[in-house]
Parts: structure tokens; sequence; C-alpha cells
């Protein structure tokens, strides 16, 4: 049976990116489904914290994209980073 729960993933695992998590995992039609970060550390520490399957790290974030069925990613990274993960975003036809 299929899921109706949204397919989320989130970009940056810093303060901003665990507030989005946090809400993320308490609302009963998401399903947070990957997560990526700067550093291998840290990205699998939000996917543990969250129960989250899927995890990358450093310029592998692209793969979030690209390996993951999302319905919707938060982009929680530095500003500067934006622009090129929102326009693969927009590539692999996901909601920002």
């Amino acid at each position: 049976m299929p899921s109706d729960k949204l397919k989320i993933g989130v970009l940056g695992t810093g303060g901003f990116g665990q507030v989005h998590l946090s809400c993320y995992q308490n609302n009963e039609n998401c399903e947070i489904v990957a997560v990526a970060s700067r550093t291998e550390k840290h990205s699998k520490m939000a996917a543990r914290k969250f129960s989250i399957p899927y995890y990358y790290h450093g310029d592998d974030w692209r793969k979030l994209f690209s390996e993951n069925d999302l319905n919707i990613v938060s982009i929680c990274t530095p500003n500067y980073l934006h622009a090129p993960m929102i326009l693969e975003a927009i590539e692999n036809e996901i909601n920002i």
C-alpha cells in the first residue's frame, strides 16, 4: 500500500536543519527520507537522531535528489550555498 506521507529531504544539519527535522518528525503527514551535511559525522548523527534511512555528506548532496523520490526538500545550509541546491531541486521537480 503506497504511503500518503510527503517524502522529505533536508540539506544542512545545523541549527535551522535541526528545527526543520524536528518539525517534520512531529508531523504525521511527513516522512524524512534523506539528510545531507557538510561532514559525514554531522549527517550520520542527524540520521541516527531522527531515524533517517539515507544520509549524504560533502559534495554527495546531489545524490539526495537523484537517489530518493522526494516531494519536498528543506535547504538549511548557509545562504551562499542555496543557488545550486535550489537549481538541483528544480531540475529534479522537487518542491522547495
